[in-house]
């Protein structure tokens, strides 16, 4: 699993790979939108997790980026949710704790999703991870 202590180099770009970003925050996830798109991605989007199952199971991304903490349900469990329905979907998960901290993510779900990162993160960052955890 890819974490933040990870060592990146430059900004890879997308191959138009579709991206299902989730996150509560309206200012937060137009920007990561426009920033995705610019480095060639195709971006969905949902700004909850339940909203996000559905629309994983409809439009079957290539990974889904989504922030940990979101009201109605997390990001926790809309990606064990997302896992149970498809093992090999590539979920990262976006949060401003660290993988122990503020309820702890159980050990299995922490070996099913492809990357935790803390935030801020910057771009250049996210597009190694994306890329890393599409190309595998």
């Amino acid at each position: 699993m890819y974490t933040n202590q990870t060592p990146i180099g430059k900004i890879k770009p997308g191959q138009g790979e579709t991206i299902l970003a989730v996150d509560d925050d309206k200012a937060l996830l137009p920007a990561i939108v426009d920033l995705l798109t610019l480095i060639g991605y195709r971006m969905i989007t949902a700004d909850n997790g339940q909203t996000a199952i559905e629309t994983y199971r409809h439009n079957r991304p290539d990974a889904v980026l989504m922030d940990r903490n979101m009201p109605c349900m997390n990001g926790v469990e809309a990606a064990r949710q997302i896992l149970e329905f498809d093992p090999e979907a590539k979920v990262v998960l976006l949060s401003g704790f660290d993988a122990s901290g503020y309820d702890g993510i159980e050990p299995k779900l922490l070996r099913q999703i492809k990357a935790y990162l803390t935030k801020p993160i910057q771009i250049k960052e996210l597009s190694q991870v994306l890329a890393g955890v599409i190309n595998g």
